[in-house]
């Protein structure tokens, strides 16, 4: 035998021996296939979504309550008439001589008093005017959501199922070897 001859023995050997061992320590040969998909089933959650911020306005009616100073153009005549009720009354308390003095002090008390009702009246009135308010709401809904996918398939007459984050479609890539896993 040549040497040639002898390599080619000793790496045939090699081999014919190698093949139980790696099948022994879990060498296994891979192998890829396509599987038909016999079942998709989502898997949903519930989720709270935020919807977009509503303005809504609308009008009321404001009562106010106005008050201001009301000028009395005849303030002479008011003070006048004032000094001669006082007057009038003075008089009336006035005794034993002294007359005089209760109407001149009455006449005086009057006079001021009808002078400070001309400047210091006041008008006070109410008034109703329209008013817009407007709030902003922020609208909350609950929907739905597919988080995921449980998928069944065939391979070789066997059904299979995983979880997969996609609709794979009709057909799933699986690896093969002692068992059989889809490709995600």
């Amino acid at each position: 035998m040549n040497v040639k001859h002898s390599l080619v023995a000793v790496g045939v050997a090699s081999v014919l021996l190698a093949a139980p061992l790696a099948q022994a320590d879990g060498w296994n040969e891979v192998s890829y296939a396509k599987a038909r998909v016999v079942g998709v089933e989502p898997i949903m959650r519930t989720v709270q979504v935020r919807g977009p911020a509503e303005r809504t306005c609308w009008t009321e009616t404001r009562t106010r309550e106005i008050t201001r100073p009301q000028y009395n153009p005849d303030t002479v005549g008011n003070t006048i008439i004032g000094a001669v009720i006082g007057g009038v009354i003075g008089h009336q308390f006035g005794h034993d001589g002294r007359y005089t003095a209760a109407t001149t002090a009455g006449a005086l008390l009057g006079g001021a008093i009808g002078n400070n009702l001309s400047h210091g009246s006041v008008q006070s009135y109410t008034v109703n005017e329209p008013v817009q308010r407007c709030e902003v709401r922020h609208t909350q809904r609950t929907v739905q959501q597919v988080i995921a996918y449980r998928v069944s398939y065939r391979y070789r007459g066997q059904v299979y199922s995983t979880r997969m984050d996609h609709d794979p479609g009709r057909f799933i890539r699986v690896r093969v070897s002692e068992r059989v896993t889809p490709v995600h």
